[in-house]
Protein backbone atom coordinates (compact mmCIF):
# COMPACT_ATOMS: atom_id res chain seq x y z
CA UNK A 1 0.00 0.00 0.00
CA UNK A 2 3.15 2.32 1.09
CA UNK A 3 4.48 1.90 -2.18
CA UNK A 4 1.31 2.81 -4.38
CA UNK A 5 0.63 -0.78 -5.72
CA UNK A 6 -2.59 -1.70 -4.09
CA UNK A 7 -5.57 -1.13 -6.79
CA UNK A 8 -9.06 -0.47 -4.96
CA UNK A 9 -12.52 -1.35 -6.54
CA UNK A 10 -14.24 1.38 -4.77
CA UNK A 11 -18.57 0.11 -4.97
CA UNK A 12 -21.12 1.17 -2.74
CA UNK A 13 -21.11 -1.42 -0.17
CA UNK A 14 -23.52 -1.87 2.91
CA UNK A 15 -20.75 -1.58 5.83
CA UNK A 16 -23.10 -2.85 8.22
CA UNK A 17 -23.72 -6.20 5.94
CA UNK A 18 -19.73 -6.52 6.00
CA UNK A 19 -19.91 -6.40 9.47
CA UNK A 20 -21.93 -9.03 10.47
CA UNK A 21 -20.10 -11.62 7.64
CA UNK A 22 -16.93 -10.69 9.12
CA UNK A 23 -18.08 -11.48 12.77
CA UNK A 24 -19.89 -14.40 11.30
CA UNK A 25 -16.59 -15.71 9.89
CA UNK A 26 -14.43 -14.73 13.32
CA UNK A 27 -16.98 -16.93 15.55
CA UNK A 28 -15.25 -20.08 14.92
CA UNK A 29 -11.71 -18.77 15.63
CA UNK A 30 -13.16 -17.27 18.59
CA UNK A 31 -15.04 -19.88 20.00
CA UNK A 32 -11.83 -22.24 19.89
CA UNK A 33 -10.03 -19.43 22.31
CA UNK A 34 -13.17 -19.29 24.33
CA UNK A 35 -14.21 -15.87 23.33
CA UNK A 36 -17.42 -14.01 22.73
CA UNK A 37 -18.11 -11.23 19.40
CA UNK A 38 -21.00 -9.51 19.64
CA UNK A 39 -22.09 -6.88 16.64
CA UNK A 40 -24.23 -3.87 17.20
CA UNK A 41 -25.66 -1.88 14.28
CA UNK A 42 -27.15 1.46 14.80
CA UNK A 43 -28.05 1.94 11.27
CA UNK A 44 -28.50 -0.88 8.82
CA UNK A 45 -27.97 -0.74 5.65
CA UNK A 46 -25.29 1.59 6.17
CA UNK A 47 -24.10 2.57 2.36
CA UNK A 48 -20.72 3.54 1.83
CA UNK A 49 -18.07 3.56 -0.87
CA UNK A 50 -15.17 1.06 -0.26
CA UNK A 51 -13.51 -1.60 -1.69
CA UNK A 52 -15.53 -5.04 -0.32
CA UNK A 53 -12.54 -7.10 -0.37
CA UNK A 54 -9.83 -4.76 1.10
CA UNK A 55 -12.87 -3.71 4.06
CA UNK A 56 -13.25 -7.67 4.74
CA UNK A 57 -9.67 -7.63 4.95
CA UNK A 58 -9.41 -4.73 7.42
CA UNK A 59 -12.07 -6.07 9.27
CA UNK A 60 -11.33 -9.64 9.10
CA UNK A 61 -7.83 -8.38 10.82
CA UNK A 62 -9.11 -6.35 13.38
CA UNK A 63 -11.20 -9.19 14.64
CA UNK A 64 -8.67 -11.64 14.36
CA UNK A 65 -6.22 -9.51 16.56
CA UNK A 66 -8.82 -9.05 19.06
CA UNK A 67 -9.94 -12.10 19.47
CA UNK A 68 -6.06 -13.34 19.84
CA UNK A 69 -5.32 -10.65 22.27
CA UNK A 70 -8.36 -11.24 24.86
CA UNK A 71 -8.93 -13.02 27.49
CA UNK A 72 -10.10 -16.55 27.38
CA UNK A 73 -14.31 -16.30 28.00
CA UNK A 74 -13.51 -12.44 26.95
CA UNK A 75 -15.72 -10.19 24.79
CA UNK A 76 -15.36 -8.78 21.87
CA UNK A 77 -17.66 -6.12 20.90
CA UNK A 78 -17.86 -5.20 17.18
CA UNK A 79 -20.49 -2.04 16.56
CA UNK A 80 -21.31 0.44 13.54
CA UNK A 81 -22.58 4.00 14.01
CA UNK A 82 -23.69 6.58 11.62
CA UNK A 83 -23.30 10.58 12.59
CA UNK A 84 -23.29 13.87 10.46
CA UNK A 85 -19.32 13.03 9.40
CA UNK A 86 -20.57 9.46 8.03
CA UNK A 87 -20.09 5.95 9.06
CA UNK A 88 -17.85 4.52 12.32
CA UNK A 89 -16.76 0.79 12.72
CA UNK A 90 -15.41 0.21 16.12
CA UNK A 91 -13.69 -3.30 17.20
CA UNK A 92 -13.54 -3.28 20.99
CA UNK A 93 -12.00 -6.10 23.39
CA UNK A 94 -11.11 -6.12 26.62
CA UNK A 95 -7.59 -7.00 26.37
CA UNK A 96 -4.15 -5.93 27.90
CA UNK A 97 -4.34 -2.97 25.50
CA UNK A 98 -1.56 -1.25 23.33
CA UNK A 99 1.73 0.97 24.62
CA UNK A 100 -0.38 4.14 25.02
CA UNK A 101 2.72 5.89 22.29
CA UNK A 102 1.32 3.41 19.55
CA UNK A 103 -2.09 4.03 20.49
CA UNK A 104 -2.11 8.28 19.83
CA UNK A 105 -0.83 6.71 16.25
CA UNK A 106 -3.83 4.95 15.63
CA UNK A 107 -6.80 6.49 13.64
CA UNK A 108 -10.26 4.43 13.48
CA UNK A 109 -12.34 3.78 10.34
CA UNK A 110 -14.47 6.07 9.83
CA UNK A 111 -16.13 6.48 5.95
CA UNK A 112 -17.49 9.84 4.64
Amino acid sequence: MAAGKLDFQLEEVDVAELGRRAVVAAQGHAATRGVEITFEAETSPAWVWADPDRTNQVLANLLSNAVKFSPKEGLVEVSLSQGAGGVRVEVRDHGPGIEEAFARDLDLFTWI
